[in-house]
């Protein structure tokens, strides 16, 4: 509860670990948050959380959650609020949320997905019985075309469900298959807000993965 301030040039926060705080600060060379024997770790705070760092790298499933406002730049000021530019920040196939506004500086950010895998899949297969005048684009399914009436020539005519009619048109039989490609298995990286989303970079890579406002 209250207020957290932990300082570190390099701070590894890994599987079952967890940072707490109502007001949560937090300056680092290198901070790393990370999964560690199937458990990821979390840093997470009440009100509001601060991050002024280098590098943050934030990995498979971890979590930096704010239920308020966030802020992530190179360092802390005097009122221990995020400023200047990180680095480097590496959203891999983690969250960081704010459940109010985002606020990231970082010279470089990277929010990737740690494996899409994608296949084709077989979504319609259909008989189809078609016929078209002939000049005409319009074709009508079988069953709607009239070919009862024929000359003294037994010539049918086709009869068309507009009233268009000739005795000069084309059959179609044929099977139409529709393929679509679908996501098989995705690990996306999130960057998500509530409220308002600012990134503050020279390079935004977002692979696959989601970046989402809600204010």
């Amino acid at each position: 509860g209250g207020l957290t301030h932990l300082t570190a040039n390099t701070l590894n926060n890994t599987g079952t670990g967890r940072i707490y705080g109502d007001q949560l600060a937090l300056q680092t060379g290198t901070l790393n948050n990370s999964a560690q024997d199937g458990k990821a770790a979390v840093i997470a705070a009440r009100d509001r959380l601060d991050i002024g760092t280098g590098t943050l790298n934030n990995s498979h499933h971890a979590q930096i959650y704010s239920v308020g406002d966030m802020r992530i730049g190179g360092q802390l000021d005097n009122n221990l609020t995020a400023t200047g530019q990180a680095r480097e920040l590496n959203n891999h196939a983690a969250t960081i949320e704010a459940g109010n506004n985002l606020n990231i500086q970082a010279d470089r950010i990277n929010n990737t997905n740690a494996g899409l895998v994608t296949q084709v899949v077989e979504t319609e297969k259909s008989p189809h019985h078609d016929a078209v005048l002939s000049g005409r684009t319009t074709r009508y399914d079988w069953s709607q075309v009239d070919t009862s009436r024929h000359n003294k020539h037994g010539v049918h005519d086709a009869i068309m469900p507009d009233g268009s009619r000739s005795n000069n048109f084309y059959e179609y039989q044929y099977t139409r298959t529709v393929n679509e490609t679908q996501v098989k298995q995705s690990d996306p990286g999130k960057i998500l807000a509530g409220g308002h989303i600012t990134l503050n970079s020279a390079q935004v890579t977002n692979h696959d993965s989601q970046i989402v406002a809600g204010g």
